[in-house]
């Protein structure tokens, strides 16, 4: 029996009641049973406004993302899923959104389910920026293959380069910044710079 298995109730009572992060108990529908106190700071809400008052889908901004979640709450609700993640925005109270990542775990396991064990973690900027970038790179390069003909190949692709070089430098810089970082663009501009003194 690990040591876990051993300690009582009081012990994780303490520990999600006082951990530093965010915590809560929802139903399906969007109800918050209970939030810890991180999670009230997180958002700026306290447990008597959220509880009974506002529901995670209330909380949740992105209409899209919250088709998602309630996607992912049915197929875990019927057992396909123990548990998701998902990267959302919060509305925070009197401020700007939160960008965050939810973990939901289905309470219990297996049998009949009783609530969702969420933890919410906070995206700081710098990965906001990035996932927000990646999603920017990823939709630039369904746009372009969309509009290239199928079995694609180098020379296809260069000759399409040769015939679009505006569109595909900034594809081929978007793509080195996002493999390489920052960094690139640096290179990039000295490299701008020592041609023109030539």
């Amino acid at each position: 029996m690990s040591w876990l298995d051993k300690q009582t109730h009081g012990l994780a009572k303490e520990w999600i009641r006082n951990t530093a992060a965010a915590m809560l108990a929802t139903k399906p529908d969007g109800e918050i049973l209970w939030a810890n106190n991180s999670f009230e700071k997180l958002l700026g809400y306290s447990s008597p406004e959220l509880i009974g008052k506002l529901s995670w889908k209330d909380l949740t901004e992105d209409e899209e993302v919250l088709k998602s979640d309630e996607q992912l709450v049915l197929e875990t609700i019927n057992g396909e899923r123990t548990s998701y993640q998902l990267h959302k925005r919060y509305r925070t109270r009197g401020g700007p959104s939160l960008s965050v990542i939810i973990d939901v775990l289905r309470y219990p396991i297996q049998g009949d389910f009783e609530c969702f064990l969420v933890t919410v973690f906070p995206v700081n900027r710098n990965a906001d920026f990035t996932l927000g970038q990646m999603e920017e790179f990823r939709k630039l390069l369904l746009e372009i293959l969309q509009h290239q003909p199928s079995g694609l190949t180098f020379a296809k692709t260069w000759d399409w380069a040769k015939e679009h070089p505006i569109v595909a430098s900034i594809t081929g810089l978007l793509a080195a910044v996002f493999l390489f970082g920052e960094r690139v663009l640096e290179i990039v501009a000295k490299v701008i710079e020592l041609r023109e003194t030539l």
